[in-house]
């Protein structure tokens, strides 16, 4: 019968050198990794300046700090541009550019490169690319109603010119109380995903006998936007019209007798009395 034989394992010196100075260091090696924040996958930007967000991680020992380095595409290359020095591990740092980029809607590749500075290693994340579009698309006149104008139904039909974009998202047509369209204003809105759709039958029932901005606004995938407004009323109910000096079937001696007449609505323009003494109805007055 064969004895089972064990033997003795032992690190060589220099291994044992080796980690008891980096015990008496104070800190662990540990993988360097990179998460990358914004701008996020396949994300659309407009406004500059703009900021590169990411975060080194991995060593969390006082002292161990990173340097960052921000690779990107944006001239046709792909390079190093900027780096930050001295960072510290699980902070949000940012690089930021400060010029606007070239619109782009193939997209710019991004990454960046974190290095820590006691143990030499590096790491990146994974590509991001992004888009840029800081054109705003081309204003969709409305060509009806027209401003300032009185509509009878609470559906109206709108009418509008196409706007030009490459990137287009939506129209908005949106009625509201305010000439700045802030959210607690619009009080009904009909979103249309069709660049070339112009026309439409207004889908959201509106209230009547009040008075609306109304705008149609184009926007892009980037969130950029354009728009004109107009006034519009929106009249459904006829004035209550009543006589008030004058009984039915009344004989009156005077000629040119005076009529006191009450109309009661929000939206009178203006009020006619009609007469037929001719034996033809006629306009005899009107008071505006």
């Amino acid at each position: 019968m064969k004895k089972a034989v064990l033997k003795k394992f032992s690190l060589p010196i220099f291994t044992l050198m080796i980690i008891l100075i980096l015990t008496l260091a104070g800190y662990v090696v540990a993988t360097v990794t990179t998460q990358l924040n914004e701008p996020s996958a396949g994300s659309w930007v407009k406004d500059f300046p703009m900021n590169f967000t990411f975060v080194c991680s991995g060593n969390s020992t006082s002292g161990a700090g990173y340097n960052a380095t921000l690779y990107h595409n944006v001239g046709g290359a792909w390079k190093a541009n900027y780096t930050l020095y001295n960072l510290l591990p699980d902070n949000t740092y940012n690089f930021t550019q400060v010029n606007a980029l070239p619109d782009n809607n193939s997209g710019y590749i991004w990454n960046v490169e974190c290095k820590n500075n006691l143990t030499g290693e590096t790491s990146f994340g994974t590509n991001r690319t992004f888009k840029v579009d800081t054109t705003a698309p081309t204003i969709p006149k409305i060509d009806e109603p027209d401003n300032n104008s009185v509509i009878g139904s609470t559906n109206p039909f709108i009418n509008w010119t196409i706007s030009t974009e490459a990137n287009f998202k939506q129209y908005k047509i949106q009625f509201a109380n305010d000439t700045d369209f802030e959210t607690a204003d619009i009080i009904k809105q009909q979103i249309i995903t069709a660049r070339t759709t112009k026309s439409t039958t207004f889908t959201e029932t509106l209230e009547g006998n009040r008075q609306y901005f109304m705008r149609v606004l184009a926007e892009d995938e980037a969130g950029n936007t354009a728009y004109e407004y107009i006034n519009v009323t929106i009249v459904t109910s006829a004035p209550a019209i009543s006589i008030v000096n004058f009984s039915d079937n009344h004989y009156e001696k005077d000629n040119t007798p005076n009529f006191v007449i009450t109309a009661t609505h929000q939206f009178v323009s203006a009020c006619e009395l009609w007469l037929n003494g001719s034996g033809n109805w006629a306009v005899n007055a009107t008071d505006t």
